[in-house]
């Protein structure tokens, strides 16, 4: 009834929830930086999935990551997605193509945007169907507080 395909794609619904529901929300607007004691959501940004696959079919799976993490954020309410596009050196991408994290990039992102999260992941050649990394930097901590693949 269900083929590979659809039990990749209920793991990755499960993984996208549980990234939305515990690991952006441990940080409380209480905690946020430059916003002591202050109500309000979390505002987070998202980087658009990169495909590395080197197939065009895969850009897809990019967009739909992305487009489902922005849903879920959303329909959770506690966060505000910025809508606003990077300039200027804030639109380098964090994950060059050696798979290195480039925290001095997130850390300009994350204040030229003025958010205290950024989620960005990418899609990658697997064995028999590409696998997907995502993560997740936290503004206050400095540092990539989940990376799951």
């Amino acid at each position: 009834m269900f083929g590979r395909n659809s039990v990749v794609s209920v793991w990755w619904v499960a993984v996208l929830i549980v990234l939305a529901a515990h690991v952006l929300p441990a940080q409380t607007p209480s905690t946020r930086a430059g916003q002591s004691g202050a109500g309000g959501p979390i505002r987070v940004h998202i980087l658009p999935a990169v495909n590395r696959t080197g197939q065009a079919q895969f850009d897809a799976v990019a967009t739909t990551v992305t487009g489902t993490i922005t849903l879920t954020l959303r329909l959770l309410g506690n966060y505000e997605i910025s809508e606003q596009e990077p300039q200027g050196s804030a639109t380098q991408q964090p994950l060059p193509t050696n798979a290195t994290v480039r925290l001095e990039v997130l850390a300009d992102l994350v204040e030229t945007l003025d958010v205290e999260n950024i989620v960005f992941g990418e899609v990658l050649p697997g064995d028999a169907v590409p696998e997907i990394t995502l993560a997740v930097y936290d503004r206050l901590s400095g540092e990539i507080t989940l990376q799951e693949r």
